[in-house]
């Protein structure tokens, strides 16, 4: 009986040896399922007249129409009641009359004077002119003061009115909370024994209150499925359940498309599955429905053919392959719609493009810069915000101070502006590789290569003999470490700490040595100062005044035989030789970042020599969701795409063209480097 009552939904297909991935399937109804964040408003009950209410979390009872709101205990029963009740306030009158007119009068005085709210009751002959709306005596008497200060007779008179019904909020004990005629609460709540998650409404109608449920889809399916199968003992397999959940997704949409008036009813959903092999068997099958003829799988046909075939080893596909009806497996998170809402060319060898997406997660939006490399006049170089470590900028302020046609934001950087990986400008390095992440050298002659560099600095005497070993740069040491400081630092240095000699070269020659250094020397233009704790320091104590010395700086791959005189440090890489090689693993970077949706800027360099740049816009459901590494370098590849990088993202993500912002940032941020493609 099991078998058959989970075949009653599953067993509805006979060819489905591929997945359906190439049909634009996203019909008016289910895009604006999509742009709906994929959100079904099921009602729950009508016509009740109450219901107990448990907050699973400390949570908030909001008013619709004038966004008020409750706060509900954690645990703690409440209770929700439709009531009609006759209530009674305060007003406090200020003048009587026959005489409408001096009553208007009065009224405009008032008002000016600043009182709130106003009304001219008639009763019989008489105009009265009232002031507020009080709880009763106590409240009015501050106002009732002020009145008669400004020399108005007043007294108090006591109002009834009758409302209509609205629904009444009370505690264990059996006293008024709150009331509304519409109100909602977000997270998870127990209603009698039954738990929902999403936002639940109490709405009040002609026959009592009606209740609804806005929850996820997949919140759904795994309800229905744990009322419908979660009682069973044993459960059904996992390739069941599977193929459960996608007849399941299918059911509801088609009931849903049907109807499209976004408020269903499922006697089926008695609120939230917490069953794990049923909502691991959703997730698994996010997005796969069935559909004919790129349109959903009418499930009320064929069913009295339904036959329980289940075999040892099946798996999802297998297992509807055996019933009766030809149907296809399109898989939703495969599909995308796009259109191209800018293509312009903002300058011979330079052109933007801005495209929408529509995928089964939401709305994306991608902006793209294509630059021809072989376009002379036209280069790609690093900016550092400020010329220095410490800065921070807006991208659009140093695209328009550094007078170039465009950028996009570049490596990361710690708060205080100091970049967080390889950074090298004209020639000179201003900071080093972290953990030999992958960075994007451009050469003199505007060739772009991709590869994780490793970087040591070489001190050298004037035969090539090798002096001392550079760890770092524009950075304090660590214990046995020797970094140097250039220009890019700052005016001056950082204060040393106790136990470190501090060398300063000028002109490829010792100026001055200084030991147990306690920092603040100005840096040379046309030099760099040296600084060694440890066992480097010895090494930098037995140096003279006047001897010459070099520096030079070694990376591998060798990028300074390859002619590269600038780069920026990012990572991972996306691509490789036309392949995806997303290295997040192997060079340390952190789960947000190699995970899930988010904005994301990337670099990639086409075959026939094009440097694109990509931002695409996140963490805004309405406008775009963002995109994943993998999805990225996926697209990428479609454009031709041979060696790819990801940048900083986040809030960071932003392109700029011709001093306008042409994405939409996530957040309002000031960064530290960039990419700017300049004109000479």
């Amino acid at each position: 009986m099991l078998f058959k009552r989970i075949l009653f939904y599953l067993l509805l297909i006979i060819s489905l040896s591929q997945f359906n991935t190439d049909a634009a399937f996203f019909s008016s109804d289910m895009e604006k399922l999509i742009r709906a964040g994929r959100t079904i408003t099921v009602q729950l009950e009508d016509g009740i007249n109450m219901v107990m209410v448990k907050p699973n979390q400390d949570d908030t009872l909001y008013r619709t129409d004038d966004g008020q709101g409750f706060k509900l205990s954690r645990e703690q029963l409440y209770i929700l009641r439709v009531e009609e009740k006759v209530s009674s306030f305060m007003q406090i009158q200020v003048f009587a009359s026959k005489n409408q007119a001096k009553a208007n009068q009065v009224y405009r005085e008032l008002i000016e004077q600043g009182y709130q709210p106003i009304e001219i009751v008639q009763e019989g002959e008489w105009f009265k002119v009232r002031v507020g709306h009080f709880a009763g005596t106590e409240q009015a008497e501050a106002t009732k003061k002020q009145l008669e200060q400004a020399s108005w007779g007043v007294w108090l008179v006591r109002k009834k009115e009758s409302r209509s019904a609205r629904i009444y909020l009370y505690g264990e004990q059996g006293q008024e909370l709150f009331s509304g005629r519409s109100l909602y609460v977000n997270g998870v709540i127990e209603l009698g024994d039954r738990s929902y998650n999403g936002q639940t409404s109490f709405l009040v109608r002609e026959q009592g209150m009606e209740i609804v449920n806005s929850c996820s889809l997949a919140e759904l399916i795994s309800g229905i499925m744990e009322t419908e199968l979660g009682q069973h003992n044993p459960l059904p397999a996992e390739e069941q359940l599977k193929a459960a959940a996608i007849t399941y997704r299918t059911n509801v949409l088609a009931q849903l498309f049907n109807d499209f008036d976004w408020k269903l009813h499922f006697p089926e959903y008695k609120g939230s599955g917490n069953n794990k092999a049923i909502r691991d068997a959703v997730q698994a099958t996010t997005g796969i429905i069935l559909t004919e003829n790129n349109q959903l799988f009418p499930l009320t046909m064929g069913r009295e053919r339904v036959i329980p075939l289940v075999q040892p080893g099946d798996d999802y596909r297998s297992l509807l392959q055996r019933a009766k009806i030809k149907a296809e497996l399109t898989d939703l998170t495969r599909l995308k719609t796009e259109e191209i809402k800018v293509d312009a060319e903002v300058i011979w060898g330079l052109r933007y493009q801005e495209i929408e997406q529509l995928t089964w997660w939401g709305p994306r939006v991608i902006s793209i810069l294509e630059l021809d490399l072989e376009r002379t006049g036209l280069s790609v170089e690093p900016v550092l915000a400020g010329g220095k470590i410490a800065g921070l900028a807006d991208l659009n302020d140093m695209v328009t101070t550094s007078g170039a046609l465009a950028g996009i934001n570049g490596g990361y950087y710690h708060y205080s502006g100091r970049p967080l990986g390889l950074l090298i400008i004209n020639g000179t390095i201003i900071s080093e590789p972290i953990k030999a992440r992958t960075a994007i050298g451009i050469t003199g002659n505007n060739q772009i290569l991709i590869d994780r560099v490793k970087w040591q600095g070489m001190i050298e005497d004037p035969t090539g003999k090798e002096l001392l070993v550079i760890s770092g740069v524009n950075r304090n040491p660590r214990q046995d470490e020797a970094v140097i400081f250039n220009k890019y630092y700052g005016k001056t240095l950082p204060a040393m700490g106790a136990g470190t000699v501090q060398v300063t070269v000028l002109n490829q020659q010792i100026y001055r040595i200084t030991t147990e250094a306690a920092g603040q020397e100005i840096i040379p233009e046309n030099g760099y100062i040296i600084i060694a704790s440890g066992q480097p320091r010895k090494k930098l104590a037995e140096w003279a005044i006047g001897d010459q010395i070099s520096y030079r700086d070694q990376y591998t791959p060798d990028w300074g035989g390859r002619g590269v005189v600038s780069a920026v440090g990012a990572g991972p890489r996306l691509i490789k030789d036309q392949r995806i090689a997303i290295t997040s693993v192997e060079e340390g970077f952190q789960a947000d970042i190699a995970f899930g949706l988010a904005p994301r800027s990337a670099l990639g360099v086409t075959a026939n020599n094009r440097l694109l740049l990509f931002t695409v816009d996140g963490r805004q459901p309405e406008l775009s969701i963002g995109i994943s590494l993998q999805e990225l370098a996926e697209y990428m590849l479609n454009f031709g795409v041979v060696d790819g990088v990801n940048l900083d993202g986040g809030g960071s993500a932003r392109m700029v063209v011709r001093g306008f912002t042409m994405n939409k940032p996530s957040a309002k941020r000031v960064i530290s480097n960039g990419l700017l493609i300049n004109i000479h």
